[in-house]
C-alpha cells in the first residue's frame, strides 16, 4: 500500500550504482518479472531495461496457488515440460498468520498443514513432514495432496539473465 514504483526503480538503480563504483560482486540484485497474460507482452522490455542498469533480471511464469488462480502461462507448459520437484515444496517455508505451516503454496488454505509453531519449531517442520515430502518428490513421486493436481511446479522452471561486464 502506498508504494511508488518511480521512488522502488530509483532507488534499485542507486544501489546498483554504488555496488558497481565499489566494485563489488555481491550482492546480487535480481529484477523479477512474473509473466501473466496482462503483462506477457512486456517481457523484452522489461529484461532490456534491467539489464541495461546492471540487474540481473529473472522471468518466471505467474503461480496458479495450486487450483485457485488460472494461470494460462503454466496450462501451456504443462504438455512440453517433464515433471521436477517443485521449488516451493522443495526450497521454502510457509507459515500462515495464525502460526500454522502450510505444505507450500498450493495449500493456500492451510489443508495439508505438516505442524504449527505452538508445538513445532521450523527447523521440527522442515526436518520432519516436510522432509519426507520434499525426499517423495526427490524420487519422483507427485501422487499426494495438493501436489497431484498442482501446476505450480512449473514456476520453479525460471530464466535467468545476466548483465554484461564492464
Amino acid at each position: 500500500m502506498g508504494g511508488d514504483l518511480k521512488v522502488l526503480r530509483d532507488n534499485v538503480q542507486k544501489m546498483i550504482k554504488i555496488k558497481y563504483r565499489k566494485g563489488l560482486s555481491t550482492p546480487e540484485i535480481i529484477a523479477q518479472f512474473i509473466v501473466m497474460e496482462e503483462n506477457e507482452n512486456e517481457v523484452e522490455e522489461f529484461k532490456k531495461y534491467w539489464l541495461e542498469q546492471g540487474a540481473t533480471v529473472k522471468i518466471r511464469p505467474k503461480l496458479g496457488w495450486g487450483a485457485a488462480v488460472e494461470s494460462k502461462v503454466l496450462d501451456s507448459m504443462g504438455e512440453q515440460t517433464e515433471r521436477f520437484p517443485c521449488a516451493w515444496l522443495t526450497r521454502t517455508v510457509s507459515i500462515h498468520w495464525d502460526g500454522s505451516f502450510s505444505q507450500c503454496d498450493a495449500d493456500h488454505d492451510g489443508l495439508y498443514s505438516p505442524g504449527h509453531l505452538d508445538s513445532n519449531s521450523i527447523k521440527e517442520v522442515w526436518d520432519g513432514k516436510l522432509a519426507e515430502l520434499r525426499g517423495r518428490h526427490w524420487e519422483g513421486d507427485f501422487d499426494f495432496k495438493p501436489c497431484n493436481t498442482c501446476k505450480d511446479w512449473m514456476a520453479g522452471r525460471s530464466y535467468f539473465f545476466y548483465p554484461e561486464k564492464g
